[in-house]
């Protein structure tokens, strides 16, 4: 179903029908055929259409609703700034804002209005209507994180409890929460996180989903099929190219190039002449890769239209062996896992080496200005996969980007959209009839294509989210969607 062969998949389904299945290989084979039922040509990778698409289907209004949740995350230590981004995400879902505890106050007396520059305080509640987010503060610490779902547990009202962040405090509060029968959505990057836990989901895009999805577009649509990549050589840039490597066989193209180079570096030559061919020269290439540098160098007194044509005769020479020379640019596109700001330092190198041009792909962290600004001509029609698109033209996401700013006074970050999406989601359930939490749990797991504003969602069996990014392309100065 993921290659984007349906019909096959329908077959295998149906033999798989013949055996006896465990109860959780039933609970997936019943899943699968359901998303067999967005499976087309526009629903690609794990049966995720395109924003756009998903986006027609009716979506539940949530005026009106009455329901209490629990908040869990890190507002108080280092984790702090995180925890914050995600709370703010939950409060505008909500439509708390920036509202501050209830004071104590004169029962006969009018309820004040909350102020806009009030702060949401940790282990506190706020409440808009019908809706009432309880707030615990688990500090980092797993422990604070296992006694806040104990807590909220024991209160009958609480339908379910987003967060916390990262794989410890997940852990714990995941425990709690499967022991509790209460459903969790966390923003942990940790897919073990919901594994054997019925109660749990995670909701963050996991690295495989951004890199397939990208892979899917180069194959699809750019009609590429021999890869490269050039990687950090750090666990993160290791994990990104395994990933990539992955999702470019199971497309059935080739990766007919790879080199990595010293995260810190700020020269690439090595990695990128590796990239090209260049470390697998012998002596006689070696000499007539001289031979040509000596041609090219006398070419610089010809004018403009002559030393053009001398290069483009130079370079189609073949080797002493009847090989072409480097640089070897056999790949059609180029996938580079790094920061912005080292991307900044990288694509230059590509041009100064003769790699290119060459269509390049790259991850969310690539999506800053800055890049397009100092990068230029070097990145232009770079296309990149990110979770959160601040310039989308969809409505919904135009809506958050907005108020986000104008309720906070800053922009808003992915994790803010992912943190956004899962409280809209139990809304969204209980604004359906969902009011207890094993109704809300079954909701959430019978989401086939969620058109949130961090990307189109599902939830896996197993409680994991398989998400659909935004797909954006370097033009005219900007990121712009092609998706």
């Amino acid at each position: 179903l993921e290659a984007g062969d349906p019909e096959n998949a329908q077959r295998l389904l149906e033999k798989a029908g013949d055996y006896a299945l465990t109860p959780r290989d039933e609970a997936r084979r019943v899943a699968l055929e359901r998303r067999l039922g967005l499976a087309s040509e526009t629903a690609g990778r794990a049966g995720l259409p395109t924003w756009a698409v998903a986006a027609k289907a009716e979506r539940v209004s949530t005026e009106g609703v009455t329901a209490t949740i629990g908040v869990v995350l890190p507002l108080s230590g280092r984790l702090a700034p995180f925890g914050e981004e995600a709370l703010r995400g939950i409060l505008l879902a909500a439509e708390v804002f920036d509202v501050a505890p209830p004071a104590p106050m004169d029962p006969t007396a009018r309820p004040a209005t909350p102020s806009r520059g009030a702060e949401a305080q940790p282990d506190s509640e706020t409440v808009r209507q019908g809706v009432r987010l309880l707030i615990r503060d688990t500090a980092g610490d797993p422990a604070r994180a296992a006694a806040a779902i104990e807590e909220l547990a024991e209160n009958e009202e609480v339908l379910a409890v987003i967060g916390p962040l990262l794989s410890g405090t997940s852990d714990a509060a995941a425990s709690a929460a499967q022991g509790a029968g209460l459903p969790l959505l966390t923003l942990s990057n940790r897919v073990e996180i919901s594994r054997d836990r019925d109660y749990v989901f995670r909701l963050r895009m996991t690295p495989a989903d951004e890199v397939g999805f990208l892979v899917d577009y180069a194959y699809d649509q750019l009609e590429a099929r021999r890869f490269a990549v050039l990687y950090p050589e750090s666990r993160y840039g290791r994990g990104m190219r395994g990933r990539y490597w992955e999702a470019v066989l199971d497309r059935g193209g080739l990766v007919v190039a790879t080199a990595s180079y010293d995260p810190e570096a700020t020269d690439y030559s090595d990695a990128i002449r590796s990239l090209a061919g260049f470390d697998l020269l012998t002596w006689q290439e070696g000499a007539a890769l001289e031979e040509r540098a000596q041609a090219m160098r006398r070419g610089r007194r010809l004018e403009p239209e002559e030393a053009a044509l001398l290069r483009t005769t130079l370079y189609e020479q073949l080797g002493p062996e009847a090989e072409p020379l480097p640089p070897i640019v056999d790949f059609d596109v180029l996938f580079i896992p790094d920061a912005h700001d080292r991307i900044q330092l990288v694509v230059p190198q590509l041009a100064f080496h003769e790699v290119g041009p060459v269509q390049l792909l790259g991850t969310s962290d690539w999506n800053d200005p800055e890049l397009l600004r100092v990068g230029r001509g070097h990145v232009r029609g770079a296309v990149i996969a990110t979770p959160y698109d601040k310039t989308s033209p969809y409505g919904a996401v135009q809506r958050f980007t907005e108020s986000y700013a104008t309720s906070f006074g800053q922009p808003a970050e992915p994790l803010a959209s992912e943190a956004y999406d899962a409280t809209h989601i139990v809304l969204e359930q209980v604004a359906e009839g969902r009011a207890d939490r094993d109704a809300l749990r079954e909701g959430i797991l019978d989401l086939k294509a969620y058109p949130g504003v961090s990307g189109v969602i599902r939830f896996e069996p197993d409680g994991n989210a398989r998400k659909r990014p935004f797909l954006l392309k370097a033009q005219r100065g900007r990121f712009a969607p092609v998706d």
